[in-house]
């Protein structure tokens, strides 16, 4: 059957962590989640990640949030769910981007709150990013993309990336921006993203032994020609 692009719905949300789950399974991030958030049990953390992405959606629009699902009518597992992304779109026309917090992202350091540490220099780094290459243009930045491990390769995670663009497009947003892993990196190249920067997540100093990760952050722009747009943004690297 044809994979289906469709909107996330709120009884989809336990589906899409177990997706979620099941995709970084043997990765470093969930024991880096687990490690630094102190969880007692994998329920626990599960239970947790399932309770903020509930109150992420309810405010999706409200934050230009959106999240979008490939289904596959002939997968009898995960409810036929075997794709979601979530993506934010920065809108200047509606609001303007807020001031550069003025400092550049630094290696990471120990600290008493080490879930705000990392998620302050991730959010840095996205800073740094628009500073950079996009200081006043709307844009649009992938948040999250993930596969059910039985059905990558398939085609789905290009559909929905397909589909945020065509989304970015009817709205005039000519930038959209991600931040990819050395198994994600080829799928966004595949999809006109130009890596511009590189960046390594090294958990060792908060005593969470697993070796750093090797990460971009990655742009594709549309313009006229977009062939053109590419090789401007490769004579910035």
């Amino acid at each position: 059957m044809p994979l289906t692009v469709s909107p996330v719905t709120e009884q989809d949300l336990p589906t899409i962590v177990a997706i979620d789950d099941a995709a970084m399974s043997g990765g470093p991030l969930p024991l880096v989640r687990q490690t630094l958030c102190c969880f007692p049990s994998h329920a626990s953390y599960l239970s947790d990640i399932l309770a903020t992405l509930r109150s992420n959606f309810a405010k999706r629009a409200e934050q230009d949030m959106h999240y979008y699902k490939v289904t596959d009518d002939d997968d009898p597992d995960n409810s036929n769910i075997i794709c979601f992304c979530v993506w934010k779109i920065h809108d200047t026309t509606r609001s303007p981007h807020p001031p550069s917090r003025g400092t550049r992202a630094q290696p990471l350091r120990p600290s008493n709150f080490p879930e705000t540490s990392l998620s302050a220099y991730v959010a840095q780094l996205a800073d740094d990013l628009r500073a950079d290459y996009f200081p006043t243009e709307s844009y649009l930045f992938f948040e999250m993309l993930m596969t059910a491990p039985a059905h990558q390769r398939r085609g789905a995670g290009r559909l929905l990336i397909k589909h945020a663009l065509e989304m970015a497009d009817a709205r005039g947003i000519l930038v959209s921006a991600g931040q990819g892993s050395e198994d994600g990196i080829g799928l966004y190249k595949r999809c006109g993203y130009v890596p511009v920067r590189e960046f390594w997540m090294d958990m060792r100093p908060y005593g969470v032994d697993v070796e750093p990760v090797k990460q971009w952050m990655l742009i594709r722009r549309v313009q006229g020609d977009e062939m053109e747009g590419r090789r401007g943004l490769e004579s910035k690297l």
